[in-house]
C-alpha cells in the first residue's frame, strides 16, 4: 500500500513538473528501466530508492524519515501523510 501511494504521488509530481521518465530517474538517481517499472507497479521501492526519492523531493522528507526509522510502523500512517500532503 505504501508503494501505491508513494507512486502516485511521484507521477503526480512528475506530471506537474513536466519531467520525462528519463529525468524522473535521473531526478531519483535511478535508472529509466527502474523508474518505468516502479511507475507500472511491476517493482517495488527499496530503501536505497527511497533515499534517492528523499534526497530529490524534499515535500516528501518527513513522511519518508518517519518509515525509514520505523517510527510509523502501521504503514497506512505514511501513507495517510502522502496523501494529506499531496491529494487532501
Amino acid at each position: 500500500m505504501l508503494d501505491r501511494t508513494l507512486v502516485e504521488t511521484l507521477k503526480y509530481i512528475q506530471s506537474r513538473d513536466g519531467l520525462t521518465n528519463e529525468q524522473m530517474a535521473d531526478k531519483i538517481k535511478i535508472h529509466k528501466v527502474s523508474w518505468s517499472r516502479i511507475k507500472n507497479y511491476k517493482k517495488g521501492i527499496g530503501e536505497k530508492t527511497l533515499r534517492g526519492i528523499r534526497q530529490a523531493f524534499p515535500e516528501l522528507k518527513e513522511a519518508i524519515d518517519s518509515y525509514l526509522a520505523g517510527e510509523v510502523t502501521p504503514k497506512r500512517n505514511i501513507m495517510q501523510k502522502l496523501i494529506h500532503k499531496f491529494w487532501g
